[in-house]
């Protein structure tokens, strides 16, 4: 599956382990210093300087949603970088054999970016796949995208490939063994909290649509007052009656 430009240069042993880094706070853990690690990167990343090193990189978007501040530093990159097609702007861009990864691995199923890149290494047989900084825990898009990437880490697993997240991560996670197993109350209590929280919220929403009904009597009353200050009043020639249109000019100042 491999191609000219993401083959290793001959003078450095084949990597079979790989470490795909994300962006929340985990990334922390990956093996930065331990050079027997393939270590890929995606979209903007490269941001961040706690990351030191990498040996290949992504961004599966289309182009027309990816920024020219990330064609730049792509542009720069003495690795290859896996795109949806190569960019004759970027040298070392790689087309992301997504064909190719559909017919081997036997699937349709793909939702993010860590699934295709975690395909890819299982497709190149790295014994040892490790996912760092990538949660997948927001109420967003990620809801979809999570179980995607669970699925193929199992499928990983279930190749005999060695398999990892960090504790902190929320991938693979859960607060006990279904049947097995006691959450101590957590559940309850994370219930009882949205619970609490939701009220305050309905509360607050009260108080702000007493107060939106109050904004409304009073700027009906200021209408009101506007009315007959400019229909039944009549300004004398020194007023400084906003509404008066022959006010004097240092009244405007």
């Amino acid at each position: 599956m491999g191609t000219k430009q993401d083959a290793q240069s001959s003078d450095v042993p084949k990597r079979d382990k790989v470490a795909i880094v994300g962006f929340t706070p985990s990334r922390k853990y990956a093996p930065w210093d331990d050079e027997s690690w393939e270590i890929w990167g995606l979209n903007a990343l490269f941001k961040y300087p706690d990351c030191k090193r990498f040996t290949r990189w992504f961004d599966l978007h289309n182009f027309d949603r990816i920024p020219d501040e990330r064609f730049d530093a792509y542009a720069k990159m003495p690795i290859p970088v896996y795109l949806q097609r190569q960019h004759p702007k970027i040298p070392n861009s790689v087309e992301f054999p997504r064909e190719r990864l559909k017919e081997v691995l036997g699937s349709d199923y793909w939702t993010n970016s860590i699934s295709w890149m975690v395909g890819l290494a299982i497709a190149e047989n790295f014994r040892a796949i490790h996912v760092y900084g990538v949660d997948m825990a927001q109420d967003t898009e990620y809801r979809f995208q999570r179980p995607n990437l669970e699925y193929w880490l199992g499928v990983a697993r279930g190749m005999g490939r060695e398999t990892f997240v960090p504790k902190t991560s929320d991938l693979l996670a859960a607060t006990h063994e279904y049947g097995f197993g006691d959450d101590h109350g957590l559940r309850a209590k994370l219930k009882e909290r949205l619970s609490d929280l939701q009220q305050r919220i309905q509360g607050i929403d009260h108080q702000v649509a007493q107060m939106q009904q109050q904004r409304h009597v009073l700027e009906g009353a200021r209408q009101a007052h506007t009315w007959h200050l400019q229909s039944l009043t009549v300004p004398d020639s020194d007023s400084m009656d906003p509404f008066h249109p022959d006010e004097p000019e240092e009244a405007k100042e």
